[in-house]
């Protein structure tokens, strides 16, 4: 982060969150951002956020997200993590779109790209549930692989040696380029999101 920073003219007006390969987590918030703004990193995730209610936006996000580990997928615990940051007020300017985006080697459609996951809803009165919605939807249609497939919640496969990435977003600016599990996650705009990398992580 702080490579990333130093020589950054702009870097008051920039929010950055950043893990390392081995799930440490690092954010940094301008002090130029427009409040309220701040982030909250721990093991595997770093949150952040900016025009938010206030900081229990993102201490939301992130207790919703830490104490559902091992019970539901990653994709839902992100979608929960966002509802948990909406019910403490989320974006001061109200809600128009959410994003969600898990990539796994591999796990694309056809097996010819890394986006498991990729969904996203526009202009909406409640883009959180649609979102959910969706996603639902979306497991139907598109199965995990037979060979992870899930068979019951408590079902916590600790075998994974890949990694698998995630970003999921609320606010007024979801997009997020991105196209294999190797990038560089470039997040910006003014969100509230997670970034996660983690590793025996289940999706």
């Amino acid at each position: 982060v702080k490579s990333l920073i130093r020589k950054d003219p702009k870097k008051d007006l920039r929010q950055v969150g950043v893990l390392s390969a081995n799930g440490k987590a690092f954010n940094f918030t301008g002090n130029k951002c427009f409040n309220w703004a701040g982030g909250k990193s721990g093991k595997n995730y770093t949150v952040q956020g900016n025009i938010l209610e206030s900081k229990k936006v993102v201490e939301a996000m992130a207790k919703a997200f830490e104490s559902s580990y091992g019970k539901a997928p990653l994709a839902e615990r992100l979608i929960s993590a966002l509802k948990a940051g909406q019910e403490e007020g989320g974006d001061k300017r109200g809600m128009q779109s959410a994003s969600l985006l898990i990539v796994k080697e591999g796990w694309g459609y056809g097996g010819n790209n890394d986006k498991f996951r990729d969904l996203r809803v526009d202009e909406s009165n409640s883009p959180i549930n649609e979102l959910h919605r969706v996603y639902l939807k979306h497991c139907e249609l598109f199965p995990r692989p037979e060979k992870y497939e899930i068979k019951n919640v408590c079902q916590i496969v600790t075998s994974y040696a890949d990694t698998t990435t995630a970003t999921a977003r609320v606010g007024l600016s979801p997009f997020m380029p991105y196209s294999k599990a190797s990038d560089l996650i470039t997040v910006k705009e003014s969100y509230i999101g997670f970034v996660v990398d983690p590793v025996n992580e289940l999706i």
